[in-house]
């Protein structure tokens, strides 16, 4: 007999194969952007280089060698790129899941949340596409996975660690990732008012973040692989304000 725990992965990985089955993401032909995401895998599977087209906007990278392990195994082609994002909206599917129950500890809640968010036509849609948006909420929901861990079990390092890691992951899909850190920094010193030991230690993540991606746009720039259409991410920080802060503060608390 299957243990109660494993139920509602199950669950959901036989929805998702079901819907798998019903759209048929079969089709050597690109979506979207898919068209200049893929130049970047086809140049790193089937080439061996770090090579990137001039259309996209975001880091890229993780998703790249992501895609490209699935590439070496079955061959290039759209369908792959899509099968290897589809694995990832299963993998999203778990996260959430496991994510809500720890967070409520109700069961029926968590499963309902994960049906609302993977069933959502943004997610769904995408996830049948190499679209970064589905790589980029998962491994972000692995983030907060672990770092929910480590808030209430400060004395799990390891947590926090493994929340870093994926952090890295993440900007290295899309630079916007680097709100992460600056989110979880400024509302735990708005709401504990604390300089203390965590608070050092988001700071830290925060600086460690900075220069992972700084020194990734110099590789960028030297290895004359910078896209026209690459955002250093400043549109983050574009019209900010105190009024601003004193508002976040003020939802915080």
């Amino acid at each position: 007999m299957l243990k109660e725990n494993y139920k509602p992965f199950l669950l959901l990985s036989l929805l998702w194969i079901l819907f798998a089955l019903i759209i048929n993401p079969i089709g050597n032909f690109p979506l979207n952007d898919d068209w200049a995401y893929a130049k970047n895998v086809f140049y790193l599977s089937e080439q061996g280089i770090l090579k990137f087209s001039d259309w996209p906007a975001m880091t890229l990278l993780s998703q790249m060698f992501w895609a490209s392990a699935f590439c070496k195994i079955f061959g290039f082609s759209f369908t792959v790129l899509r099968f290897s994002v589809l694995i990832v909206g299963l993998i999203a599917s778990f996260l959430i899941f496991s994510l809500t129950k720890y967070l409520s500890n109700n069961k029926s809640l968590a499963f309902f949340a994960t049906l609302s968010i993977i069933l959502n036509p943004l997610f769904f849609s995408l996830s049948y596409t190499f679209m970064t948006d589905v790589p980029f909420l998962t491994t972000t929901i692995f983030t907060f996975y672990f770092l929910s861990r480590y808030i209430s079990n400060t004395d799990k390092f390891k947590y926090f660690i493994l929340a870093v890691i994926f952090s890295v992951i993440t900007i290295l899909i899309r630079q916007t990732g680097m709100i992460m850190p600056l989110a979880v920094f400024f509302a735990y010193f708005l709401i504990s008012r604390k300089f203390n030991k965590q608070l050092i230690n988001y700071f830290f993540w925060i600086l460690f973040l900075t220069i992972i991606l700084v020194v990734f746009m110099y590789w960028l720039k030297k290895s004359g692989n910078m896209a026209s259409n690459f955002s250093s991410g400043d549109e983050l920080f574009n019209n900010f304000s105190l009024k601003k802060l004193a508002l976040f503060k003020y939802i915080v608390c």
